[in-house]
């Protein structure tokens, strides 16, 4: 539209240069035509050195709360960037694929943000792949498309307005406090061990069993079924049993409660042991819960890990239930 509006222009004004003899108007023709292919020329310019900064932080969002994230773009050129379009193609949880487009510009050697705005609707991860990168000359006529692989991804959380009954997860955690003080259980030795696996990075070296590594000539830890000083275990199941008839609400539900449950156990003395079943091959996985930053990453993971059955069509395989003084089971 632009490009046809600028043409109409050219040719009035060349034509009335010709109906009135004026020079002047002849002069603004000619530097009107000549202004297209430096205009042509200024576009490619500058879609050549606006590109999409492909290092983004994740982003965390909030059910049903309407938030914003920014798309990052650095311009290595001198010139600024009167107008650029990123087309989008957004995929929130348990949603299709939509396309949006996204305007902005940039100013000349400096980094800026696109803001796009989100309101998901669903637990579980966002992701926002930038489709192509459209960058204009200054009155908009021309422009230097380019493809982008640029992916970003984002988790959305569950609400705040659900809170758990603290004084359930407080009595269980006296409870144990109670049975050491019977017992005088205290340290590993009075907690049995489950198996025996390979080094990872972050276990502590207090773990690791010496002479089953000198065997083996690799590092191998004893994993125990419970944390010592009497913590709170928590197995959080992912299996779903049986179909539900509103699997997103029932999912949402899910997330919704552990949440909650999650905030509780934070707020404990000597907080609580989470397991959870990793990726496929990764096993089960555990992780001491203590801070709120450690709730949303548990999340983060257990969002990665669902993803990862679904897209194998299995379920995990976890151990018995039994095992753990607390578990809770929801549909994935």
């Amino acid at each position: 539209m632009r490009k046809l509006v600028f043409f109409l222009t050219v040719c009035i004004t060349y034509y009335l240069a010709g109906m009135y003899h004026s020079r002047s108007l002849l002069v603004l023709a000619v530097a009107e035509i000549l202004a297209l292919p430096v205009l042509f020329l200024m576009s490619r310019y500058l879609g050549k050195h606006l590109t999409v900064s492909p290092q983004v932080p994740a982003s965390f969002f909030h059910r049903g709360k309407e938030a914003s994230f920014s798309i990052s773009l650095l311009n290595t050129s001198r010139l600024p960037a009167g107008l650029f379009r990123l087309r989008l193609t957004v995929t929130e949880p348990e949603e299709s694929p939509r396309h949006r487009r996204v305007w902005g510009q940039a100013p000349a050697e400096d980094k800026t943000d696109a803001p796009c705005r989100l309101k998901p609707e669903h637990c579980g991860i966002v992701k926002v792949q930038v489709v192509s990168l459209k960058v204009y000359d200054f009155f908009g006529i021309f422009g230097s498309r380019k493809k982008s692989g640029c992916e970003l991804k984002g988790y959305v959380l569950p609400g705040e307005n659900l809170v758990w009954p603290e004084g359930e997860i407080l009595s269980e955690q006296q409870e144990w406090d109670h049975r050491e003080e019977r017992t005088g259980e205290t340290g590993e030795e009075g907690h049995d061990y489950r198996q025996f696996r390979e080094y990872r990075p972050g276990d502590a070296v207090r773990d690791i069993d010496w002479k089953i590594s000198a065997r083996m000539e690799n590092y191998w830890i004893k994993e125990y079924e419970r944390e010592p000083d009497g913590q709170t275990a928590l197995l959080v199941n992912p299996r779903r049993e049986n179909p539900f008839p509103e699997e997103e609400k029932c999912r949402d539900a899910f997330y919704e409660i552990l949440y909650a449950l999650l905030t509780a156990l934070v707020r404990l003395p000597r907080g609580a042991v989470i397991y959870w079943p990793g990726k496929p091959g990764e096993g089960l996985i555990q992780t001491v819960l203590r801070e709120e930053k450690e709730r949303d990453f548990l999340l983060t993971c257990l969002y990665e890990s669902e993803q990862a059955w679904r897209e194998k069509g299995e379920k995990p395989e976890l151990p018995q239930s039994a095992e753990f003084p607390l578990e809770w089971t929801g549909p994935v």
